[in-house]
């Protein structure tokens, strides 16, 4: 869970101390630390009573480093030892100062550092300077871990299952997962009992993310979650409705927080994955879907080159807009220009002024004699 600065000091290290005095005694962890002992129980009192004394100063840190270090070079002579940090981005500053003061003075010990972050969770942005530190000390390698491919996937979840998945289960998980070790062992129970909804914890977990941003930031989200796709800044903003300052403010709060990525080279916009998209979508109300799909048609169908892919690709999502927004649509002939219109009763088309074809397909000059909508021309 996030703790943030200031809280829950050396967390991970009381952690380990915690299961050492739990596997050897507190009369050996006591040993291994030496006279000094009472100082780390400031740390883990069921080491026993701790140093009376004022307020802990920075010789008091300096001190704790040390005997920290005499600990784990001591469990270091008798076995080699591997001490394993994660969720680095959660740690407070207490303990990015310890690891970066062992990365600096480890030197003939037996021991192996390892360090875990992802780089897609809040907070992280801020480890960027830290690791570049670290890194200057020349003994730290730094291992970027891609998504699993489908094949590796499936290797995750034999592991977990103890035997070979079906071909069937793995591409259920691996679809929706898109890869995510821990999205896929949370997926992988309710795929295995039939059912589509997402994991409490899962769910809760992306939807808290999307509930810390501010109401600018959520609209956005909204308007991609509901297009499903990559979104250009530009149909972005005819959709959203906020002015430029607003817009880019609001995707600024969804990028840092890692929510949004960006295209490379590009000018568009996605969410990071499919089941926070997942989320996002569900959270809506029916009427808030169904305007947002309205105006992603209307948007696409006033500017055609807001549109992604090829003419028949575009026509095909305009149609599916128009359809989740409740308004079913025919499509246009074949030999016509490409374009959807709504269907509904009592429409007669008339010629478009802007072509030289009896109608326009996706145009909206019509005539109405009932309800409003489109209708397929007659080509």
């Amino acid at each position: 869970m996030p703790v943030g600065d200031g809280a829950l000091p050396y967390a991970p290290i009381v952690e380990a101390i915690r299961a050492l005095a739990s596997d050897v005694g507190v009369g050996a962890v006591r040993e291994l630390v030496g006279p000094s002992w009472r100082e780390l129980a400031r740390l883990l009192p069921a080491l026993g009573a701790p140093e009376t004394g004022g307020a802990p100063d920075q010789a008091a840190q300096t001190r704790l480093f040390e005997l920290l270090l005499g600990l784990l070079g001591r469990l270091a002579e008798q076995a080699r030892l591997v001490v394993v940090v994660e969720d680095l981005h959660w740690a407070d500053s207490s303990t990015r100062d310890l690891l970066a003061f062992l990365v600096r003075n480890l030197r003939r010990e037996r021991i192996l550092l390892v360090v875990t972050y992802r780089n897609d969770e809040p907070g992280q942005q801020r480890l960027g300077p830290y690791l570049a530190e670290l890194a200057r000390a020349g003994r730290v390698e730094r291992i970027d871990l891609r998504r699993l491919d489908q094949v590796e996937t499936a290797l995750q979840l034999a592991g977990i299952l103890g035997a070979a998945p079906t071909t069937d289960l793995v591409d259920v998980v691996f679809a929706r997962s898109q890869g995510n070790p821990f999205f896929t062992e949370e997926l992988l129970g309710v795929v295995r009992s039939g059912s589509g909804e997402l994991p409490a914890t899962l769910r809760d977990l992306l939807r808290g993310r999307v509930a810390a941003l501010p109401d600018r930031a959520r609209q956005v989200l909204a308007v991609l979650a509901v297009s499903g796709r990559e979104v250009s800044h530009r149909l972005l903003a005819t959709v959203v409705g906020l002015d430029d300052g607003a817009l880019v403010e609001a995707l600024r709060a969804t990028v840092t927080s890692q929510l949004l990525v960006t295209t490379p080279g590009g000018d568009g916009y996605q969410v990071r994955h499919a089941l926070l998209r997942e989320v996002i979508h569900a959270d809506l109300l029916p009427g808030e879907r169904a305007r947002l799909h309205a105006d992603l048609a209307q948007s696409l169908t006033e500017r055609p080159e807001l549109a992604h892919g090829p003419p028949a690709v575009a026509a095909a999502e305009v149609a599916a807009h128009w359809d989740a927004a409740g308004e079913p649509t025919e499509p246009c002939p074949p030999g016509s220009r490409p374009g959807w219109r709504r269907s509904g009763p009592g429409l007669s088309p008339r010629p478009s002024a802007t072509t030289n074809a009896p109608w326009s397909c996706g145009s909206r000059l019509l005539t109405r004699t009932g309800q409003p909508g489109w209708i397929r021309p007659s080509c």
